[in-house]
């Protein structure tokens, strides 16, 4: 028997076998390396994924709280002009009610129909006046109204194309009723 042809293969296996381990050993060392690397990336990525979140709910949370102290120093703003108005025009009535109450008294004393002339253009200025009132009124009513339909953007434009729609229809519908009246 001969053996040596075989020790021979031997050999020749446990040096392929050598040679293979160290191969194998290297791409294991460089695929451990590579997943280290994409792992510590992975990880500064996440962390700068969290601070941007962070960083952006903190920007939006201080957006919604200046949104919110502007409208609020809106709506006081708007109540002070309202009740600095309304102010305006009860001093107005109440100087128009003294002329009215002077004019009154000038005629009872000077007894003459002329002045009842005078007597009428302060009811004039009166029903100004009251006029003006009316229109204040109203103005408030339709800002407690209008008011909330525009606090965001979605709201507003909601309202717009709302309104438009509204208008649209409307004269599609008054357009067939002039036609038939001819």
């Amino acid at each position: 028997m001969n053996l040596a042809p075989l020790f021979e293969e031997l050999k020749f296996v446990r040096t392929s076998l050598d040679q293979l381990k160290g191969h194998i050993q290297q791409e294991y060392a460089y695929f451990h390396g590579a997943l280290h690397a994409e792992k510590d990336k992975y990880l500064r990525l996440e962390e700068h994924m969290k601070d941007s979140t962070e960083l952006h709910q903190a920007q939006v949370l201080n957006l919604r709280q200046d949104i919110q102290g502007l409208e609020g120093r809106l709506q006081y703003q708007l109540r002070e002009q309202l009740r600095d108005l309304q102010d305006v025009v009860g001093r107005v009535q109440n100087k128009a009610d003294s002329l009215e109450k002077q004019i009154k008294e000038m005629q009872h004393i000077v007894g003459i129909e002329d002045v009842r002339h005078t007597s009428n253009s302060s009811q004039a200025f009166r029903a100004f006046v009251l006029f003006l009132q009316v229109v204040v009124t109203v103005l408030m009513a339709v800002w407690q109204v209008i008011g909330p339909c525009i606090r965001t953007r979605a709201r507003l434009i909601l309202m717009f194309v709302t309104l438009f729609c509204l208008f649209y229809i409307l004269n599609r519908f008054r357009v067939p009723r002039e036609v038939s009246c001819r």
